[in-house]
């Protein structure tokens, strides 16, 4: 599968993300190259298919108190350090991941994060907590771990279930862009401005390769609104520029 470029990001600093500010029409639009002319000039990432949102929706940022620990009330202060604006897992604390208040259904998530060298990480989504995990998208150094030798786990991909369609390279340490939009049964993952994988939840070989991974337990994996999570893997990893917007 052919990657499909954007529309450059646009620079922003550690304590200065702006908010994308949805347009006021209430008009039916695809997410594209021609719902591009938003007032603050912040780009819409291009999905290329037919994934349409109402332009009048919130989009919300989702900063520290946005996010608990999993399976917990509170932040968890021990594990994750809000560094002016950042997310920081500290890979010294006990392993607790971030998620959502809120629950999600069909949602367009974009992000910054930085890995340290050898860093693993993810992004996972429709999270129940009575299920341990959820479908991930996997953040990772390849070039200096293990997982990054096994496509299934590569950076990008989903999770021990399908590799990105090219590799994307990290530089420990400094942030990269990502986006991942789910709607219905198809999602799309995108990193430093780029498709890298492209998927339908209910295509029979992906239900297959799920029935015979760890997460054969869970029926309805990946098929049912929940939670975004943020993982903490033992690693360095931050998060910043969370924002969250809900797609029909």
């Amino acid at each position: 599968m052919r990657h499909v470029d954007a529309p450059t990001l646009l620079e922003v600093s550690s304590t200065d993300c702006p908010v994308r500010k949805p347009v006021q029409s209430a008009a039916m639009t695809p997410i594209g190259f021609t719902a591009l002319n938003r007032a603050d000039g912040m780009p819409v990432l291009w999905s290329g298919v037919s994934l349409y949102r109402r332009r009048n929706t919130m989009i919300k940022v989702l900063d520290a108190h946005q996010w608990r620990a999993y399976q917990g009330e509170d932040f968890p202060l021990g594990s994750w350090k809000d560094d002016n604006g950042i997310l920081r897992a500290d890979p010294a604390a006990a392993r607790v991941d971030l998620i959502s208040r809120q629950s999600y259904r069909n949602f367009s998530l974009t992000f910054e994060f930085s890995l340290a060298a050898g860093g693993n990480a993810g992004v996972l989504y429709r999270v129940a907590e009575s299920w341990q995990g959820g479908p991930e998208m996997q953040l990772l150094d390849n070039a200096s771990h293990p997982d990054g030798q096994n496509p299934l786990t590569t950076h990008g991909a989903l999770y021990q279930l399908l590799a990105p369609t090219e590799p994307t390279p990290i530089q420990p340490g400094e942030f990269m862009s990502g986006q991942l939009i789910v709607r219905e049964n198809h999602v799309e993952h995108w990193l430093a401005g780029r498709c890298v994988l492209r998927y339908d939840l209910y295509d029979t070989a992906l239900r297959e390769a799920i029935s015979q991974s760890k997460f054969k337990h869970n029926p309805d994996f990946g098929l049912t609104e929940g939670h975004i999570i943020l993982q903490h893997h033992g690693d360095e990893v931050c998060f910043r520029c969370l924002q969250v917007e809900a797609l029909l």
